[in-house]
């Protein structure tokens, strides 16, 4: 009888970091909305991480519970919404904006141990 080894519990913050790299890779390509979309996908996938929801949330679904508990929604928001914007077309970064933006959301998956 075979059995599967053990997986590793799953790293939401290594996983956001991950996305983060490839975010900075598309980037540097050129490929603003897909390095939007990537860092967007990384600050969801770690926030759903470290409040113990299992999925990767969608922004709506983020954004309302992150209205249900002590947190500060407004910065997440604001950063989902640039991401969004750049991602489905409906903005353009300034020079320095998405190095702030990735700046921003390692330092939320950095601040936690």
């Amino acid at each position: 009888l075979f059995t599967a080894p053990p997986r590793e519990p799953f790293d939401h913050r290594k996983a956001a970091r991950d996305l983060l790299v490839k975010a900075e890779i598309a980037y540097g390509k050129q490929q603003y909305a897909d390095a939007c979309g990537l860092a967007g996908q990384a600050l969801r996938l770690f926030l759903s991480g470290e409040n113990g929801v299992r999925h990767e949330m969608t922004n709506t679904e983020l954004l309302a519970f992150l209205r249900s508990i002590p947190a500060d929604s407004r910065t997440v928001r604001d950063l989902l919404d640039r991401c969004a914007d750049v991602e489905f077309a409906r903005g353009t970064l300034g020079p320095e904006e998405f190095p702030e933006i990735v700046a921003s959301i390692r330092s939320m998956i950095d601040r936690r141990p």
